[in-house]
C-alpha cells in the first residue's frame, strides 16, 4: 500500500468543511482562521471581531491595576461568546479561546506571572451550565503564554448574574463574594474573567487574592465592554 503524500495530505484537509460559528457558513480551511472539530471562525468573521487598538493595555477601572483585553465586546465577538456562555455552544468557547491566546501571546510582561486564575462560577451555576466558561478560554491563554491556570479562588456566594446588574448593585453584589486558598501568598497572578464590563467582578476576586499575599495581580479579559 502506497502511502500518501504531503501534497495529496494537504488536499485532503483543504476539503475538508467547518462551520463559522460567525456567519453559520460551510468554510473550507483555507478560509479558517481557526478550527476546533467542525467548527471554525471564517477569515471575513474574524476580521469583523474589532481589536482593542495599540498594546491592548488600559488602566482598569480600580486601583489603576493594569487590564489587558485583546477584543471589544460587540459585533461578531458578541455573537460567538453569547452562544457559547448561554447556549452550550462549546465549540464556539474554544474557537474564542484560540483567538484569545494568540493576542496575548505577545505581551512580554504576561510571561513573567506565577498563575492565571480564572474568575469561578458559583456550585449551582456550574452545575446549571455544565462549565465555566472563563476556565476554558484561560486554558488556552496557558498555553500561549506558558503560565499555569491555577483554580485559587473559590465562590463562597451564588451573586445574581451580573449582566442584569448595573452600577452599584453589580459591586453591592460581590463583596465578600470570593475566597482564596491559602497558596495564593506571594504569587504573582494573572485573574482572568471572560468579559470587563463595569470591573466589580474583577476587583472583587483582586481584593480576594490581595487579602490571601498575592504579590500582584493582572486583570485580563478576552474582551472589553467599550463605552463613551
Amino acid at each position: 500500500m502506497h502511502s500518501i503524500s504531503a501534497i495529496q495530505q494537504n488536499k485532503l484537509i483543504s476539503c475538508k468543511v467547518y462551520r463559522c460559528c460567525g456567519c453559520g457558513r460551510a468554510t473550507d480551511a483555507k478560509d479558517a482562521r481557526y478550527i476546533y472539530k467542525k467548527s471554525c471562525i471564517c477569515r471575513a468573521c474574524f476580521a469583523g471581531i474589532r481589536s482593542v487598538e495599540g498594546s491592548k493595555r488600559f488602566f482598569g477601572d480600580y486601583y489603576k491595576d493594569y487590564t489587558y483585553s485583546p477584543f471589544y465586546y460587540d459585533g461578531v465577538f458578541r455573537h460567538i461568546f453569547l452562544s457559547f456562555k448561554f447556549n452550550g455552544n462549546l465549540a464556539f468557547g474554544h474557537l474564542l479561546g484560540m483567538a484569545t491566546g494568540e493576542s496575548l501571546s505577545d505581551i512580554n510582561e504576561l510571561h513573567c506571572y506565577d498563575a492565571i486564575v480564572p474568575i469561578p462560577l458559583s456550585r449551582e451555576r456550574l452545575n446549571e451550565r455544565g462549565y465555566n466558561q472563563s476556565l476554558i478560554i484561560a486554558e488556552y491563554i496557558s498555553r500561549a503564554i506558558d503560565v499555569p491556570v491555577i483554580e485559587l479562588l473559590k465562590r463562597t456566594v451564588n451573586t445574581p448574574a451580573q449582566s442584569i446588574s448595573v452600577g452599584t448593585s453589580r459591586t453591592r453584589n460581590l463583596i465578600g463574594a470570593f475566597k482564596a486558598a491559602s497558596d495564593t501568598a506571594s504569587k504573582r497572578v494573572i485573574l482572568f474573567d471572560d468579559i470587563h464590563t463595569t470591573g466589580s467582578t474583577l476587583n472583587a476576586g483582586m481584593v480576594a487574592l490581595k487579602n490571601a499575599g498575592a504579590a500582584d495581580v493582572c486583570y485580563v479579559t478576552a474582551a472589553y465592554v467599550y463605552s463613551d
